[in-house]
């Protein structure tokens, strides 16, 4: 699995899910959280050992208007959100998502805004 991370709110977004896993589940396991419209959590679901597949996938995002994926892998992890935005993740991860995050890693450009969908894939050790 080769790595597409390149912002660096990636990675604050990255290491919230890895602690909220481990709090909750006390594994790395893969979870899906359901959003309201109005950006409230609605539910929270967490996979067993297998994670979740594309078929498991695809039925919690059709019933839900926003929401967030963490998926590991022994390959690396995956990240997705649709409709989630900058103040909702503020506000999971404690810390104002802010100019800095929005910068590129890989060159001295950055993003203009914070996207409310996105994936991204991380390679192992990042």
């Amino acid at each position: 699995m080769n790595s597409t991370a390149r912002y660096v709110f990636e990675e604050q977004i990255l290491a919230f899910a890895e602690s909220f896993a481990l709090r909750m589940a006390g594994r790395r396991s893969a979870f899906f959280v359901g959003l309201r419209e109005d950006g409230d959590t609605r539910r929270i679901y967490f996979a067993g050992d297998e994670g979740f597949d594309a078929e498991q996938k695809g039925r919690l995002a059709a019933a839900h208007p926003r929401w967030f994926l963490y998926l590991p892998h022994v390959d690396g992890v995956y990240l997705e959100w649709l409709h989630v935005d900058a103040p909702t993740f503020a506000r999971w991860t404690g810390a104002s998502l802010t100019d800095e995050s929005l910068q590129d890693r890989t060159s001295t450009g950055a993003r203009a805004t914070f996207p409310t969908a996105w994936r991204v894939i991380f390679r192992p050790g990042l």
